[in-house]
C-alpha cells in the first residue's frame, strides 16, 4: 500500500498550537462557523447541513479522545502502573470503538452530499458505502453531480476501515492487544485469521501497530474533510466570513505524532525495533 504523504501533509497543516493548547483549523472548521451564521437567513437546509457538520465534530471529539486515553493508558502501562490486563481490555475496548465513531463520520458526509446535490430529492442513499454504490452508476452520478461523484469515489481507503468496523460489529471480530511497553499493537481477529495487513503500518508480520494505523486514517480523513468543505461550500455560495476558526483538543496532540510517524516511516516492510 502507498502511504499518500500529500494528505499527511494537509492533515499535519491544520493541528498547530497556541498559549490556548492544540487546535485544529481550516476549511473544515471554517464551513461549520460560516454556516452557522448563514443559517440566521431561515435556510433550512443549511441548519440541517449545520447539524450534520456539528455530529461530525463530534465523532472528532471523541476519535481525539480515544487517542489521547489510548497514549495515557501506554504510559501508564510502560511504567506499571497500570496491569497488563486492564491495558489490554481498555485498549482493546478503545480500538473497536475507534473504527464505530470513524464510520459514522462518512454516514453524515453522505447526508450533507445528499443536501447539496444537484437534485436532492433523487439521491436518496443515506450512508456513505450505499451512496458510493449508488453513483457508479452514470445516471446517478449525473443527478448528485460530477464533482461529488467524484469525491465520493475517490475515497479508496474508506472500504478497509469499514470492513473492520463491519468484521467487529456484525461478524464476530475482534481486536486483540499484544502488550509490548511504549507502544499500541494490535490485530483485528476473527478465529485463526488476522485482518490487519498493511506493510507500512506493521510492527511484524502479524501485528500492526496503532500509532501508525491511526495517524495514517485519520490524517486521510483529515485532508478529506477540507477537499469536501471547498466543495460544499462553493455549492451553498456561502461566504467567507471566518477564517481562523479553531478547534481545541489536547489530544490532537498525539494525532499530529502519530501521523507524523507515519510520514517519515521506513521504505522497508516493517517498523525497525
Amino acid at each position: 500500500m502507498t502511504i499518500h504523504k500529500d494528505k499527511l501533509a494537509v492533515a499535519i497543516s491544520i493541528i498547530n498550537n497556541d498559549t490556548f493548547g492544540t487546535y485544529m483549523s481550516g476549511k473544515f472548521e471554517n464551513l461549520a462557523s460560516d454556516i452557522f451564521f448563514e443559517k440566521e437567513l431561515g435556510d433550512i437546509s443549511l441548519k440541517q447541513i449545520l447539524s450534520y457538520l456539528n455530529f461530525i465534530q463530534q465523532d472528532l471529539w471523541n476519535l481525539q479522545e480515544i487517542c489521547l486515553r489510548l497514549d495515557w493508558q501506554k504510559q501508564l502501562f510502560s511504567k506499571n502502573e497500570l496491569n497488563i490486563g486492564w491495558w489490554m481490555g481498555f485498549a482493546r475496548l478503545d480500538i473497536e470503538h475507534f473504527h464505530f465513531e470513524f464510520r459514522s463520520i462518512f454516514d453524515y458526509i453522505a447526508k450533507i452530499f445528499r443536501q447539496v446535490s444537484d437534485i436532492p430529492g433523487e439521491t436518496k442513499e443515506r450512508s456513505f458505502e450505499k451512496l458510493r454504490n449508488w453513483v457508479t452508476k452514470e445516471k446517478n452520478a449525473k443527478k448528485i453531480g460530477g464533482d461529488i461523484a467524484t469525491s465520493v469515489l475517490s475515497v479508496n481507503w474508506f472500504d478497509e476501515v469499514k470492513a473492520l468496523r463491519e468484521l467487529i460489529t456484525h461478524f464476530g471480530g475482534e481486536a486483540l492487544i499484544f502488550p509490548e511497553k511504549g507502544r499500541i499493537l494490535f490485530q483485528v481477529t476473527r478465529g485463526w485469521k488476522d485482518y490487519v495487513s498493511i506493510p507500512e503500518i506493521m510492527y511484524n508480520e502479524n501485528v500492526a501497530d496503532f500509532e501508525l494505523y491511526a495517524g495514517m486514517y485519520i490524517g486521510y480523513l483529515f485532508a478529506y474533510l477540507e477537499n469536501i468543505s471547498t466543495l460544499v461550500r462553493s455549492r451553498l455560495n456561502i461566504i467567507e466570513r471566518n477564517t481562523d476558526s479553531r478547534s481545541y483538543h489536547p489530544g490532537l496532540g498525539v494525532i499530529k505524532e502519530w501521523i507524523s510517524k507515519v510520514g517519515v516511516v521506513s521504505k522497508n516492510r516493517f517498523i525497525k525495533r
